[in-house]
């Protein structure tokens, strides 16, 4: 063997951010129908323009609610924590809109933390930069940052979702 062919090579490819954020979407949204036995139906808005990546229709009560998907897709920094960005241009808050920070590093599709933070309380929690939030987030079982309170599994985040349309189902029947 020579020199030249013992060595390991870096990838040729990477996956892209572009890539990533389709991945992770997808997962979001396939997490989403099978934990809730079909009952929530998300779509992709044709034009991703205003910061809402994934929209969730509950066949039960008829309601919405908004989604913008942040993915981690790498190991975690060497303190345990990962870091979600949202853009403020794009962001508006809603109470009826989420935040979904998920941490799954690529290429295994499993997803390791979920973060579900209502979009209210994303400006209060995160980091203020002039031009995002920053959600850095403990990835630690121990940990006491601002974050813990909305860190669950994944079908924890689907029974939040469901928690959030039953208030929906509240509000038509009085």
């Amino acid at each position: 063997m020579t020199e030249s062919t013992s060595k390991p090579h870096a990838p040729r490819w990477r996956i892209s951010t572009t890539q990533t954020a389709w991945i992770t979407e997808t997962v979001v949204a396939a997490t989403v129908i099978a934990q809730s036995n079909g009952r929530l139906s998300p779509f992709a808005p044709l034009a991703d323009d205003h910061g809402m990546d994934l929209l969730v229709y509950d066949k039960e009560t008829a309601a919405t609610i908004g989604l913008q998907v942040k993915a981690w897709a790498r190991p975690a920094m060497k303190n345990g924590t990962v870091q979600f960005d949202t853009g403020k241009s794009t962001f508006k808050p809603h109470a009826t809109a989420f935040v979904v920070g998920l941490y799954m590093p690529l290429p295994s599709l499993s997803i390791e933390h979920v973060w579900l933070v209502p979009s209210t309380e994303l400006p209060k929690i995160a980091r203020d930069y002039p031009d995002k939030y920053a959600m850095v987030c403990s990835t630690k079982p121990d940990t006491q940052d601002g974050f813990r309170r909305w860190r669950m599994t994944s079908s924890d985040m689907v029974s939040g979702l469901l928690s959030h349309f039953a208030g929906f189902q509240q509000t038509l029947t009085h």
